[in-house]
């Protein structure tokens, strides 16, 4: 970043003497009677200024307007189904944002927008290939509130099932980002559930999970049940996810001895999680007489 950025300065600091020196040789004899000594010391380095100054507008001009002009290409390609074309122009957009014509100011302004058109181009695809994917999650890093980016992604990740490939601390990081938006945390509670989370980051997601409403939460409440069960968890969420599921699976009596050991081991349960709790049971004579085994043992 320091080597681009000393860079970028050389090459503007280059152009701009070249740009001063013609300058210089006209203007200066113009003001020589009027300026004698150490003023034209000072004249000079105000022209290479101004000079600097202009050159620095006029690349980043330039850089803006290719970069544009190329995003816009990719994406009249893209509508008539040129794919192959619309990624050369995306390419070509990301080679002049590479290069030396924008400063690091307007090179990350440009960035932005045009990561957005990259991530909006790759997540369309069926296939996308693994550096088209890295990409997006840089973008995504640096501009996590971009909601359908982080839908799309999120959206691939579920219906490809190659979440595992991707880089856990982008979940993080949208899991945070979209603490309230219900869809998000559905697919997100799904990817912490098939990677085994229990972070704090990942139980907080499961918990937004057991409030959500629709088809697709109700089956991943499922599993985490399931999952809390095989894992013999007893807490407030476990107990939550059993009494969730209970009456919605056949397997309702695979969940009574969870939730026996959740009453008997949680001494500063809600109480109207308990209450909810000991409805159930009421309702399943097996529970009255159960013994619990030794993985719910204290």
């Amino acid at each position: 970043m320091i080597r681009e950025s000393l860079g970028n300065l050389a090459l503007r600091i280059w152009v701009a003497v070249l740009v001063a020196m013609p300058l210089a040789m006209v203007g200066i004899p113009i003001v020589y009677k009027q300026a004698l000594g150490q003023k034209m010391v000072i004249l000079s380095g105000l022209m290479v200024c101004g000079c600097f100054l202009a050159v620095n507008w006029a690349l980043n001009i330039l850089a803006t307007f290719f970069v544009h002009r190329l995003g816009r290409e990719a994406a009249v390609w893209e509508r008539a189904g040129r794919t192959n074309e619309a990624r050369r122009a995306l390419e070509l957009a990301m080679a002049v944002l590479d290069g030396w014509l924008p400063s690091p100011a307007v090179r990350k302004k440009l960035g932005f927008w045009l990561g957005a058109r990259l991530a909006r181009f790759v997540l369309s695809r069926r296939n996308p290939k693994r550096q088209d994917l890295q990409s997006v999650i840089n973008y995504l890093r640096f501009c996590p509130g971009d909601r359908d980016a982080a839908k799309g992604l999120l959206r691939w990740c579920v219906s490809s099932g190659r979440c595992h490939q991707l880089d856990p601390d982008l979940f993080t990081l949208l899991a945070s980002h979209y603490h309230d938006e219900q869809e998000i945390q559905i697919a997100l509670a799904g990817i912490f559930l098939k990677s085994g989370r229990t972070d704090f980051t990942a139980l907080g997601t499961y918990n937004k999970l057991l409030q959500s409403k629709g088809h697709q939460a109700e089956e991943i409440i499922i599993q985490l049940a399931h999952w809390f069960r095989q894992v013999h968890r007893i807490d407030e969420l476990a107990l939550a996810a059993f009494l969730a599921v209970v009456e919605k699976t056949s397997d309702s009596k695979l969940f009574i001895e969870p939730i026996i050991a959740c009453l008997r081991q949680g001494k500063f349960l809600p109480h109207d999680l308990r209450r909810q709790a000991e409805k159930i049971l009421e309702k399943i004579p097996e529970a009255r007489s159960l013994v619990l085994s030794n993985n719910y043992q204290v």
